[in-house]
């Protein structure tokens, strides 16, 4: 507001030079400021401090020192209201300028409109660029309609984004499918080389068994008896428990085979004399 004032000053200044501010007969140094204001009426900005004021109104400026007119710099009545009416002419003039532009801009949007809706390739494009498309256009063209274009491409492009998430989904559900069928062969192919691996060791472990060195076993014959070195020995199945109080077993005499083969037949001897020199005798079972 305050910039505003006195740019409005400075032109005031520079469009007419030739006004001079003198006093005018409503405004005269020394008069208190509520008199200004009860002339003059409520200025459109005051700035300053308690000791200095400066009132801005259309007209010009009026300087209060410790509350009391110090100067006035003010153009007539006349002249303020030649001033008002440039003003508002250029205004009125900016003003129908914008107008013949906003209806230019919407004689060229409406073409670019038919245009488009006509064109077979532009209602071909995809969704997301026909949408792209609108929205620059209501940006260059606001005062055109385009709503129902804009819904059209929108749900188009929610549409799009619909299938493509679920094209996404499916494509992950395959690779982690895929994975699960990878890491399935593999925990197969490394147990399959397991089981070929323990095979090849149990084969092995039968083929080349190492050497164990085996304790020898002594088997420890009974002395054969003096008397009778040629004693059958007895087996254990065919040994018997003997009475320590029975009498001796009478033993039998086996002859000699003659040189054809043959033995002689030898008479019994029921007497318990001791037998031939040289002669093999059994003991009794």
């Amino acid at each position: 507001m305050k910039t505003g004032i006195c740019f409005f000053s400075l032109f005031a200044l520079i469009t007419f030079p030739a006004l001079v501010f003198a006093d005018n007969g409503e405004v005269r140094p020394g008069d208190a400021g509520d008199l200004v204001i009860e002339v003059l009426g409520e200025p459109k900005g005051i700035i300053g401090s308690e000791a200095f004021k400066i009132f801005h109104y259309d007209r010009g400026n009026v300087y209060l020192r410790d509350g009391k007119v110090e100067r006035a710099e003010l153009i007539s009545s006349e002249q303020a209201r030649a001033i008002r009416t440039a003003r508002e002419k250029r205004r009125e003039a900016q003003r129908l300028r914008l107008e013949m532009e906003r209806l230019e801009r919407i004689d060229e949007g409406r073409s670019i409109k038919r245009e488009r809706l006509a064109d077979e390739s532009f209602l071909n494009r995809p969704a997301r660029e026909r949408l792209a498309f609108w929205r620059t256009f209501n940006r260059h063209y606001p005062e055109i309609d385009i709503s129902f274009q804009m819904d059209i491409a929108r749900a188009e492009v929610e549409e799009e984004e619909r299938e493509r998430e679920q094209a996404m989904q499916r494509e992950r559900e395959r690779l982690a499918l895929e994975q699960r069928i990878r890491d399935a062969e593999a925990r197969a192919s490394e147990a399959e080389e397991r089981a070929q691996e323990m095979q090849y060791e149990r084969d092995r472990a039968m083929r080349y068994r190492p050497y164990r060195p085996i304790s020898p076993i002594y088997i420890i014959q009974p002395e054969p008896d003096k008397k009778t070195p040629d004693t059958k020995r007895e087996r254990p199945s065919e040994r018997r428990v003997r009475d320590p109080d029975a009498p001796p077993a009478r033993e039998r005499i086996v002859p000699e085979r003659r040189e054809d083969g043959t033995s002689p037949q030898a008479a019994p001897d029921n007497s318990p004399s001791t037998p031939l020199e040289g002669t093999p005798r059994l003991r009794s079972r």
